[in-house]
């Protein structure tokens, strides 16, 4: 009964998967194992599946639907050409971990001093921040803001399918089928971040002097 089961969900894929669509992974059990993936181990799952086979999209079939999950900072930005995914899920985690490890690290909590200095402006006892200044002359403190995002980010962009579409001419993607885009995998990719991806750096987001902040700290 089993193995007849398990022929019948293996047949089913094969037949209801189109050779065109991004390829299928996790199907030990077909439909099943990416369930209980999901279920077990949360985000942790996505990046799992990132590490072990790397495309830059896959599918993964569920009892009545399909999930596109995205792991291509390209093919990002082909979806979410004008929507830009929230990080965070609100500012108050945000303005914890930027605290915290202000104050866990005293060489850090001194620079961040010494920038905003520079852009409080006292009159008699009402001070002011300059936000201006703390976009331009603050490079720690946006640093250590960015990494923030980076180290703690656990969105998942969501989008549905509303009709079949060739994504960069070569993944179709059907319609009612579901795009997932896991935050936590582009934030620990190590081919973008290098070995040292599972660090918190405040410094990871400083600009080297004369250059431009590469387009993936944006």
């Amino acid at each position: 009964m089993i193995s007849a089961s398990y022929a019948f969900l293996r047949a089913l894929l094969r037949l209801t998967q189109d050779g065109r669509e991004p390829p299928t992974v996790a199907t030990t059990v077909p439909f099943i194992s990416p369930l209980i993936g999901m279920l077990a181990r949360g985000p942790a799952f996505f990046n799992g599946l990132s590490d072990r086979y790397g495309p830059p999209i896959y599918t993964l079939r569920l009892p009545g639907t399909r999930l596109y999950m995205v792991n291509s900072a390209a093919l990002i930005t082909a979806i979410e050409a004008a929507t830009s995914i929230g990080l965070l899920s609100n500012t108050m985690p945000t303005a914890f971990w930027v605290v915290y490890h202000m104050f866990s690290d005293p060489t850090l909590l001194q620079e961040c001093r010494r920038e905003l200095s520079a852009a409080v402006q006292e009159q008699g006892v009402v001070c002011t921040l300059d936000l201006a200044v703390v976009r331009n002359s603050c490079p720690v403190l946006l640093s250590t803001f960015q990494e923030v995002f980076r180290f703690y980010g656990i969105s998942v962009g969501v989008r549905v399918v509303q009709e079949d579409s060739m994504l960069e001419g070569k993944y179709l993607l059907k319609k009612g089928s579901t795009v997932i885009i896991p935050g936590s995998v582009q934030h620990n990719l190590r081919s973008v971040w290098g070995d040292a991806v599972d660090t918190f750096d405040y410094k990871r987001f400083i600009p080297e002097q004369g250059s431009k902040v590469d387009c993936r700290t944006r």
